[in-house]
C-alpha cells in the first residue's frame, strides 16, 4: 500500500489524558470538532478582518476569512495526500485568539504589555522602574497566533472542570505557526517581547523530543491563509471603491503576468468591463487557482525529493524521521518554487502584498476603523485598570488563580459553590486595594495580563458596547 506524508497520529499527544474516546473520529477530527464548538470561534464572526465588521454585510470577518483558509488548504491538502483533518483544525483554530478591531487591535495590546518609557496606559508597571523587571518581562506581549494557543489552552473547555480544548501537538503548533513569531521592530518599541507565552511551548512538541511537532499541513494552512487574504483584500477593496479594476488588472498582470496561461490572458483583457460582482468573482478565481496551483505542483515534486533525500519507505520511516527533525529544516518544501532554487512566485506575491496592503491600509476607511478600535481598546484598558471592580467574575477568577490566591481551579469552584461569587469578589477588592496601596508591581502585571485577555477575545460590538457603558 502507498505511504503518505501525512503527520503520524501515533504521534499526536494531549498534555491531558483521555479514556472517554468515541470510536468514529480520529484524533485530528475531534481537535477541528472541538475548536468548531468553541465559543471562540463563534465569536470570530464579530471580529474585524480589514474592514470593521457589521459595516457591510458583504465584507469579510475574521470567520468567514477563517472558513475561505480552510477550505484552500483542505484542497491543497488533499491534493498533497496529507490529513485534511489536521489541515481544517489547524485551518478553523489559526486565528481563534485574533483580537477585536484586526491588527490594530492585536498591535496596540501588545504596545500596552510591553515595557516602554512612555506607556499608553497611566501609572501601570510596564512604565514603572521596579525591582521585579525579570518577572515583570516574563508576562509580557501579546500576540494573535500565541494567544490562540493561550485561548485554546486556558480559556476553553471541553468538558467539565477542565481548562483547554486539550487539542494535540500537531494542530496546536500548526496554529502557532501560521504567523511569524515576532513582530518588526517599530517606534523603538520591544517588540520580541513575547515570553508569556513562552509556557505553552512544551504542548505543541512531540513526545520526549526537543522539536516541535512540526507537519507539512501545518506549512499548507500557513500558505493558505496568505492566499485567502490576498483574494479577499482585492474583493473588499473593490467593493469600498478603494481600488478600480483597472489597477487591479495591471497590477496582476505586472506580478503574475508570466505565469499565466494563454485562456487566463484571455480573461484578463475582458474583465474590465464587467459589473464588479462580475469582476470580483472572475478576478478571484484567477488568483486562487493560479496559487493553489502552483503551491501543489512545486510542493508535489518537493515531497518526492524529500522522501528520496531521506530514504523513507514506509509511514514509520517518516515518523521517526520527523521527530528528529527541526521545522525549519522542511519549511521550504511546502512552497511556489524548488527546495533548493529561487521562488519567483513568492517573490512576486510578497510584492503584490506591499502594494494592496500600502493600498489598502492608507484608506480612509481603514485608517479610520484602525484608529478607532485603537482608540476604544486603549480606553477600556484604562477604565478596567483603573477600577478592576467592573471587571466580570470570570476575570475575577483568572486574576485570583494567576496571582496564586487559590492553588488551583477546583479550589477557588469549591468556594464559589459553598459562600457564592459576592464572597469572592469581597476577597478580590481586598486584595486589589492591598496591590494598589503596597504598589505590588508583579500583581498589577498580573491585572495587566487579565485583562489584556478580556479586551483580546471581545468582538467589535462588544468593545463598542463596553466602551459606551463605562464612558
Amino acid at each position: 500500500m502507498e505511504f503518505t506524508l501525512s503527520a503520524p497520529k501515533e504521534l499526536a499527544e494531549r498534555h491531558m489524558s483521555e479514556t472517554d474516546i468515541g470510536k468514529y473520529r480520529t484524533e485530528f477530527m475531534r481537535d477541528r470538532d472541538r475548536i468548531l464548538y468553541s465559543t471562540a470561534f463563534r465569536r470570530l464572526s464579530g471580529k474585524t478582518q480589514v474592514f470593521l465588521s457589521g459595516v457591510d454585510d458583504h465584507k469579510r470577518t475574521r470567520l468567514t476569512h477563517t472558513l475561505e483558509v480552510s477550505q484552500i488548504a483542505r484542497t491543497i491538502s488533499k491534493a498533497l495526500k496529507l490529513d485534511e483533518d489536521l489541515t481544517e483544525a489547524i485551518a478553523l483554530g489559526h486565528d481563534i485568539g485574533h483580537t477585536p478591531f484586526g491588527h490594530a487591535g492585536e498591535r496596540v495590546l501588545h504596545e500596552i504589555m510591553t515595557l516602554n518609557k512612555v506607556h499608553l496606559i497611566e501609572n501601570c508597571p510596564f512604565n514603572n522602574d521596579g525591582n521585579d523587571i525579570e518577572a515583570i518581562e516574563a508576562l509580557q506581549g501579546f500576540k494573535h497566533n500565541l494567544n490562540s494557543l493561550e485561548t485554546t489552552l486556558s480559556m476553553e473547555y471541553y468538558r467539565d472542570n477542565e481548562k483547554g480544548l486539550n487539542l494535540t501537538n500537531f494542530t496546536l503548533f500548526g496554529i502557532k505557526l501560521h504567523s511569524n513569531l515576532e513582530y518588526k521592530n517599530k517606534n523603538g518599541l520591544d517588540l520580541k517581547s513575547l515570553r508569556y507565552f513562552s509556557k505553552w511551548n512544551s504542548h505543541c512538541k512531540f513526545k520526549e523530543s526537543v522539536n516541535e511537532a512540526w507537519s507539512f499541513e501545518a506549512f499548507v494552512v500557513k500558505e493558505a491563509d496568505e492566499i485567502a487574504q490576498r483574494h479577499h483584500d482585492i474583493e473588499d477593496a473593490i467593493r469600498g471603491d478603494i481600488i478600480t479594476k483597472s489597477e487591479v488588472v495591471k497590477i496582476i498582470n505586472e506580478k503574475f503576468g508570466e505565469y499565466f496561461t494563454d485562456s487566463e490572458r484571455g480573461m484578463l483583457v475582458n474583465l474590465e468591463k464587467k459589473s464588479n460582482e462580475r469582476f470580483i468573482s472572475s478576478i478571484s478565481k484567477i488568483i486562487v487557482n493560479l496559487l493553489v496551483t502552483r503551491l501543489v505542483d512545486n510542493s508535489c515534486e518537493n515531497l518526492e525529493i524529500f522522501k528520496k533525500t531521506n530514504n523513507i519507505k514506509s509511514n514509520e520511516d517518516f515518523a521517526a524521521l520527523m521527530v528528529q527533525k527541526n521545522h525549519n529544516e522542511v519549511e521550504k518544501i511546502i512552497s511556489y518554487g524548488s527546495i533548493d532554487g529561487e521562488c519567483k512566485v513568492k517573490d512576486s506575491l510578497k510584492e503584490f502584498e506591499d502594494i494592496l496592503s500600502e493600498i489598502i491600509i492608507s484608506s480612509y476607511e481603514v485608517q479610520k476603523a484602525d484608529a478607532k478600535g485603537r482608540y476604544i481598546i486603549i480606553k477600556l484598558f484604562q477604565a478596567f485598570f483603573n477600577n478592576p471592580q467592573q471587571l466580570p467574575n470570570h476575570c475575577v477568577v483568572e486574576f485570583l488563580l494567576l496571582v496564586k490566591k487559590y492553588k488551583d481551579d477546583s479550589l477557588i469552584r469549591k468556594e464559589i459553590e459553598d459562600y457564592g461569587m459576592g464572597h469572592i469578589r469581597k476577597i478580590f477588592k481586598d486584595y486589589v486595594t492591598k496591590m494598589n496601596d503596597e504598589k505590588l508591581l508583579l500583581e498589577q502585571v498580573c491585572m495587566m495580563r487579565v485583562i489584556c485577555n478580556y479586551i483580546g477575545g471581545m468582538t467589535d460590538n462588544y468593545a463598542i458596547k463596553m466602551y459606551k457603558e463605562l464612558y
